[in-house]
């Protein structure tokens, strides 16, 4: 189960909205400044949507949580956002390529490049279709394993410093 920290931000009736914390290893990599992975995850940074999940143990809101998504579930998504839309891209744009070959345009490239972008974004949108589905399985769905003490508060047994 892969594991995240979050915070609350709303609760309604048994289920609640929990905000993740984006973590990235370029936050933590020594070479962050010259890193073309980190400057792109800073232009293009956006807020993930709040997870929603059921609150079995009844955190509130401003209340840190850990937050588990199941393994299997991650993979399969991960398999769908970025696999079937590689897969659908290569087999348009070849399908494009062999009817630009028979003649439909001979010598031209923009049946292939037709064929690639509409293969991906066939692709993108039934992975969308696939990951609604998905996520409605209770087994694969998120769920809140504990509560984090709050910032400045000591854990018993902890130092008192």
């Amino acid at each position: 189960m892969v594991e995240e920290t979050g915070t609350v931000i709303r609760v309604a009736g048994g289920t609640a909205w929990v905000q993740v914390e984006r973590a990235t290893t370029c936050g933590r990599c020594s070479a962050r400044s010259g890193c073309g992975v980190g400057i792109l995850g800073r232009v293009f940074s956006r807020r993930p949507p709040p997870l929603e999940v059921d609150n079995r143990l009844g955190a509130g809101p401003g209340e840190r949580v850990v937050v588990g998504v199941p393994g299997a579930g991650l993979v399969r998504g991960a398999l769908w956002m970025y696999l079937l839309p590689l897969v659908l891209l290569v087999v348009f744009a070849a399908t494009g390529q062999q009817l630009a070959a028979a003649g439909l345009a001979p010598g031209s490239e923009a049946p292939a490049i037709a064929g690639g972008l509409a293969g991906l974004g066939l692709g993108l949108w039934a992975a969308r279709r696939a990951g609604r589905r998905l996520g409605r399985r209770a087994a694969l769905r998120p769920v809140m394993l504990r509560r984090l003490p709050a910032a400045g508060l000591v854990v018993a047994g902890g130092p008192a410093g």
